[in-house]
């Protein structure tokens, strides 16, 4: 306990000073900057692409110049909402007067088409940036923390649950064998899905597009969803244009490469940057595949383990098919209880001897003071 109470203290000062730091460059009024930063990157983004492809449009067809045409009073409207957004912020006092008129500058550069020295001009809210994504790193140790802290709280309860119930030595050791053998199909499953999920990583990005669009099959089993299916498709079709034949990773990593290789690989690698970025939380998902819930198994979501046994039947593995189906039909709670009786069981192999009692004023201690803990954490306030 005493490591997770200095762990959660050096972090609530490492967040401490970060919000300092965040009020001194603006407070609240510094998480409109940012936004409008973002959105200032994203603008510059889509318009240097606009310009890129511009000259393509004289011998494009109809609806591909239709197309782009609309994507550009899109940019055109952006561009005055932003502008429309600043003054409104900063007439209700919610952007300080310098970030406005900074942003202002800007937007006049982005305007004039002087993309790079509109991105050399953002530059000074480049600190601000640094300081969203560390607070945002911090935040995500603090919620590691605090699952150590539900974990222990956990422990502890069960702690107290075994002591209270007392469970004759043939009933736990019938209840534990039946864990064990659950535990051991839900091993050869990980294993069946470890499989499934190489196959799927390791396929040519473009195909494997192609197949999500080609049927539900894959999400009803838990694949990521792209957040775009018209850009998703676009970015399937460009692949195959392209001749891509990379996975997930490697589709990203040829993305993170200089301009001047991705133009050895790509006529268009404007085009291919955007739709990358488009797609990057779904490309991310893949290459990462086996921590999604795809192919997760659930005692209590039946639906879905139906199509995962039904997969499992597809290919060919008739006998984990057989084990999954009759897991499939336990109660998750009756699963639970054998896990306890084989913990128990466990516990009284290695002590033989009968144990000390539990001191359960100890244990509401222990669990008190980790409850505080918690409840110094700053979850969530950013």
């Amino acid at each position: 306990m005493e490591n997770l109470r200095s762990r959660a203290e050096k972090l609530i000062k490492e967040r401490k000073f970060l919000e300092q730091e965040e009020e001194k460059l603006g407070g609240e009024r510094a998480i409109n900057a940012l936004e409008i930063y973002s959105k200032i990157k994203d603008l510059i983004f889509e318009l240097r692409y606009l310009e890129g492809r511009a000259p393509e449009m004289d011998n494009a067809d109809i609806a591909t110049r239709f197309k782009f045409s609309r994507k550009g009073r899109k940019a055109g409207k952006g561009f005055w909402h932003l502008v429309g957004e600043i003054n409104g912020l900063h007439q209700k006092g919610e952007l300080s007067e310098s970030d406005a008129k900074q942003f202002g500058v800007v937007l006049e550069k982005v305007k004039a088409k002087k993309h790079e020295e509109a991105e050399r001009e953002l530059g000074r809210f480049k600190k601000l940036e640094l300081l969203w994504i560390n607070l945002e790193k911090l935040d995500d140790e603090l919620w590691e923390v605090e699952k150590e802290i539900d974990s222990r709280i956990n422990v502890l309860k069960r702690s107290l649950s075994d002591a209270q119930e007392e469970i004759p030595a043939e009933n736990l050791e019938a209840k534990a064998e039946k864990y064990k053998e659950a535990k051991r199909i839900l091993e050869e499953y990980a294993a069946w899905r470890e499989r499934q999920t190489a196959k799927l990583k390791g396929m040519p990005a473009r195909s494997l597009i192609r197949s999500c669009s080609a049927s539900e099959d894959l999400f009803l089993l838990g694949f990521p969803r792209p957040k775009d299916e018209f850009s998703f498709d676009d970015f399937g079709a460009f692949l195959k244009d392209a001749k891509i034949d990379a996975d997930a990773k490697g589709v990203l990593s040829l993305a993170d490469q200089r301009v001047e290789e991705l133009k050895k690989h790509l006529s268009d690698h404007h085009m291919y940057k955007r739709l990358v970025s488009e797609n990057l939380e779904w490309l991310e998902a893949v290459t990462s595949l086996e921590r999604t819930d795809f192919l997760s198994f659930d005692f209590g979501n039946n639906e879905k383990n139906e199509r995962i046994i039904a997969a499992i039947g597809v290919s060919r593995e008739s006998s984990l098919e057989k084990k999954m189906n009759g897991l499939s039909k336990i109660p998750r709670a009756d699963f639970e209880r054998s896990k306890a009786a084989n913990s128990h069981l466990e516990k009284l192999k290695l002590s033989p001897k009968k144990s000390e009692p539990i001191n359960a004023e100890k244990i509401a201690h222990e669990i008190s003071e980790l409850r505080k803990i918690k409840s110094d954490l700053p979850i969530g306030e950013h």
